[in-house]
Order: C-alpha cells, then structure tokens, then sequence
C-alpha cells in the first residue's frame, strides 16, 4: 500500500486560510436573504415519466435535499403556492428560505436568484422553468459548491478530517469502473458514532501504481451534510475546485453525476475480481447501515426509506436537458407540426433510462430556437461542460 503522504499531496495551508478568510468576508458582507429574496417562480411542464403534481413534490423534496436543504417536516407545502396547475403544466412559487437552508447556503441563492430575476428571460415571462432553475443549481457545479458550501480547497477539505494514512483500496488499470487508469480511494477512520465525522478521497491521475510512478492530479472526495446526503467536491492538482473530472481520467464528470451514480449512498467497488474487494465492500456495507440507520432518525419531509424516489429530482433535469418535441412546443408557443418543422435537421435520440420520455432533443443544440430570451445552462447536466455559469 502506499502511504497517504508520500501521493504528493502538497500542503496548502496559506491558500487554504486565505481562501476561507475571503469566502467567510464575502458571506458577512451579504446581508442575510429578505424572504422575498428567495421566492422565485418555476413553470413546469409535466412528463409521461413523473406525470403528477405527487412526482413534482418528490422530485423538490430531493432537490432540495441535494442542495443541502434539512426540509423540515411540513415545510415543504408552506413553501409552495400554486398558482396554476394543469395536467400538463404548473406555474409555482417557491419560497427557497423555508426549506431549511443554511444562512450561508441562503446567500448564495439570493445571489442566484436574484440574477435569475434581473435576466430578459424571468421579466418576460414572469418566471423561470423549473428544469432551467434546477440545470442552473444542482447540474452548474460552481453554484452547487456555493450553495453546499464545500470546503474552498483540498487541504481543508482533508484538514476537517481524520483519515487513515493508508489506502482503503488501490485500483490499478481496469480495476476501477469509473476511471481509465489508475484510482486510489482514503477513508476515515471507522467511528461509527456520528455520520458527519465520515468522509472519503479518490485520487485519479497519470502513471501507473505497479510501476511506482502514479501521480495524482484530480482528487474526488466527499462528505455528508446535516440532512444526510453526500456532499461532492472535485480538486485539481493545486488543492483548487474544479467543475468537472477531464474525460481523459474517466467517466466521474461533475459532482452532479456522482450524485446520480451514487443514489445517496456510498458506492461499492464493482469490479469485484479486484483481490481487495470483499474487504473493503464489506466495509461500505457496513458504512451504509450504519449511515441509513442515523438517517431514517431525521425528522425530515425527505424518507431515506423511499430512495427509488430519487429518481423524480432526476427526472426535473433530464426531461429540460433533453426534451421532445412535445415539450420544445409548449415552451416556444408554437404548435407541434411547427416545432418539428423546425427541428427536421436536429437528431434525436432515446433516453438509456427513461425511454417513456420519446424522441429527445439535446438542449444545447436546440435552445438557440426559443423564441423568447433564456438563460444559457451548462451543455451537459453530467458531463464537462465548455460554459458552466458562475453569478
């Protein structure tokens, strides 16, 4: 095994202390969100894969989750006022400060929110979709890190913990099903007496383990929020936050799609041959018993016990990031034959999970069309984006 401190894991302790001082500064600047500040209006058009107002709910109680929200049992309907609901679309005023957000958490939506507001797209239309919204939060990762509030660099992150020295599992190449090459994964020590205290590195990068010349240069790690749910953060080489793991590495994307791989809970190992797998997914195992056991205690509009429910927050991107035609018409105002006339020259292709969705759209090849101003997104939801926005 190798040891912990001989990966060439630079200490960073100046940045780290000048990039919290900043961060703290500019939390104490903002004046604490009016709850005007944090009500936003979301139009949404239902899909035959979560066709209720029950699906929507669920897919919020997650999404918000995610976001770190503690949802509070029954805040979540004090939170929403319908103004109209149909059996294809919802226009829906959240107020973001009674979910159960942090003050810091509540800072960077007001600052979101509030650019949200001041765009073309939100005056016009008196609203934003809600698919947009949540493409702009939880899938732009440096909205994401502002509203979880990850730790600003890697040293910290790795500072706030304590960890073993030596290696949970080394993957060599072909041995991990999430990177091309080489992965090596740290865990805490095993407490088991307060899920908050657990945490997790995965070091990716070029070289090659058996041959003694592995270098890390992104480093995935993460944590656990009051609320339960897993906290993603991805680091370069220098200890800084990055949005995304380089296609070169793997397949781990943005924080986003670890969160859609991971379905709240911590990932075993999949390639089960590797020789130091039964070890250590027991020891996920028993990592996931004790952190649903701690969950299922909260006293939450969120049950960890109704985890297939996840898939209805997932499902408030995916039919936005990818819409059929359907869909395209309702947002553009034009009649369906007009819609498909103008998307004759785009393909189309089937969703992998929700085939029900039909013939799809890639956002960022089609929102050009939108006859209405909108706000850009990232091109991908999971994957590296050329854009991802920063307000």
């Amino acid at each position: 095994m190798q040891r912990y401190h001989h990966l060439k894991l630079i200490s960073f302790y100046a940045i780290t202390c000048l990039s919290i001082a900043l961060f703290s500064a500019a939390c104490t600047a903002d004046k604490l969100a009016a709850p005007s500040d944090l009500k936003i209006n979301l139009q949404y058009y239902y899909n035959p894969a979560a066709p209720n107002q029950q699906n929507l709910e669920s897919g919020l109680k997650w999404y918000f989750s995610y976001l770190g929200a503690s949802l509070p049992k029954g805040q979540l309907t004090k939170a929403i006022e319908w103004k109209s609901n149909t059996n294809s679309l919802a226009l829906l005023e959240i107020d973001c400060a009674k979910v159960g957000f942090s003050t810091a958490a509540q800072v960077a939506l007001k600052r979101i929110i509030q650019t949200i507001k001041n765009s073309a797209a939100y005056k016009k239309n008196e609203a934003i979709d809600l698919g947009r919204f949540v493409a702009l939060t939880l899938n732009s990762s440096n909205h994401y890190y502002a509203i979880t509030g990850v730790y600003p660099t890697f040293n910290a992150f790795k500072n706030a913990y304590d960890f073993e020295d030596t290696a949970a599992i080394s993957l060599g190449n072909g041995a991990s099903s999430v990177t091309v090459g080489n992965r090596i994964i740290y865990q805490t020590k095993d407490l088991n007496t307060d899920f908050q205290k657990m945490a997790f590195i995965a070091l990716e990068g070029t070289g090659d383990l058996q041959q003694g010349n592995f270098e890390a240069s992104d480093f995935e790690v993460f944590d656990f929020m009051p609320n339960g749910q897993p906290r993603f953060a991805i680091y370069d080489e220098n200890g800084q936050l990055k949005t995304a793991v380089p296609a070169a590495l793997g397949v781990a994307g943005k924080p986003a799609k670890c969160m859609w791989c991971h379905e709240s809970t911590i990932q075993a190992n999949f390639v089960l041959q590797h020789p130091q797998s039964t070890v250590f997914n027991q020891n996920i195992r028993d990592k996931n018993t004790f952190l649903n056991t701690s969950r299922n205690q909260l006293d939450s509009d969120l049950s960890y016990l109704l985890l297939q429910e996840h898939r209805f927050a997932e499902l408030l991107y995916i039919s936005f990031m990818e819409p059929n035609a359907a869909r395209l018409a309702q947002e553009w105002n034009y009649s369906l034959a007009e819609t498909q006339t103008l998307l004759q020259n785009y393909a189309t292709h089937l969703h992998h999970e929700y085939p029900q969705l039909g013939n799809l759209y890639h956002r960022s090849e089609v929102d050009h069309l939108n006859p209405s101003p909108v706000l850009q997104t990232p091109e991908s939801a999971h994957e590296a984006s050329f854009y991802e926005p920063n307000f």
